[in-house]
């Protein structure tokens, strides 16, 4: 088996379950009717867009993409966040190989955890933004929707 192909087997092996509980989660709290934009998924694990979200006071978190929508992003992280909902956050991602870089900003719509997986934040971009243009995140919007 390649190195690649090996690793993406242990990433599937380790991460799979979790991520299917989770991403379960998050189909019901489609199913309520809140989303406005079809969510389109981040592969999981190795290779994931990651940053760090930084609130009005300074406090940083580290985060890792777990989907994305014309309208906002929801991120993962293994720390607690910090912030409240209403909360304006800046959020620093790099693409996977750390080769390419964005900056967004959005308002902090929701926090929630899995006791098992970690802990989310939904973020919603200003009507007046959005994701950058020309971004390396343009290509998980051309990525099959899950209308999450």
């Amino acid at each position: 088996m390649s190195t690649p192909g090996f690793l993406k087997f242990l990433q599937d092996r380790r991460y799979g379950e979790k991520a299917a509980e989770a991403k379960s989660a998050m189909e019901r709290r489609r199913l309520s009717g809140r989303r406005l934009h079809p969510r389109h998924p981040i592969p999981f694990g190795v290779g994931a867009p990651a940053g760090r979200m930084v609130g009005p006071d300074g406090a940083s978190t580290h985060v890792q993409l777990w989907d994305v929508s014309e309208g906002g992003v929801c991120v993962l992280s293994r720390s607690v966040i910090p912030h409240s909902p209403g909360a304006l956050l800046h959020l620093e991602l790099q693409s996977g190989a750390g080769v390419q870089s964005a900056s967004l900003e959005g308002l902090l719509t929701w926090v929630g955890s899995d006791q098992r997986f970690g802990h989310f934040a939904g973020l919603r971009f200003k009507p007046d933004q959005g994701l950058p243009n020309g971004s390396f995140l343009d290509r998980y919007l051309a990525m099959k929707s899950t209308g999450r």
